[in-house]
């Protein structure tokens, strides 16, 4: 399936509203053991330091990301694309859009944590030039996985 036929030239990355948590809960869900809940994302949204976005295809939210900046640093929250729709290049979109959103906003660095087990997602973070700066042990509450931070240095352009 090429991008036209799958209708990803459709697909627009754009702020995550009030109305998406919903459906940005259920991927959650299907995404990581252990899920946020509806006052969290409605958190997020009122956070100053965050921004939220969401991939929609039509009127059908298929992933999200959201990233804190706090100064010149940037740290991603989370970001999950639902699972029948992965390996279709959501999941780099959603990251080239927080990139960008550091980008405007003066960041130096833009970092986040990922479970060690998690092949694909380092392998789309190493794509982008997001290199291993450290290790949380334990960092996972689930099952006590441990994180690598993985952070990219940006230059203003």
């Amino acid at each position: 399936m090429n991008r036209t036929e799958f209708g990803l030239n459709k697909l627009k990355i754009i702020p995550m509203r009030p109305s998406d948590i919903r459906a940005v809960m259920a991927i959650d869900a299907r995404s990581f053991a252990c899920a946020w809940t509806s006052h969290a994302f409605q958190t997020e949204l009122n956070n100053r330091a965050a921004t939220y976005i969401v991939a929609k295809l039509d009127d059908c939210v298929l992933g999200y990301a959201g990233l804190w900046i706090v100064s010149e640093d940037a740290h991603i929250t989370t970001l999950a694309v639902m699972p029948e729709y992965r390996s279709r290049h959501i999941g780099e979109r959603l990251l080239i859009a927080c990139i960008d959103v550091a980008k405007r906003r003066n960041a130096k660095c833009v970092s986040l944590e990922v479970r060690v087990s998690n092949i694909i997602a380092r392998q789309l973070y190493d794509k982008f030039g997001f290199e291993v700066t450290g290790e949380r042990e334990h960092y996972y509450t689930d099952n006590g996985e441990n994180a690598l931070v993985m952070s990219l240095y940006i230059s203003g352009e």
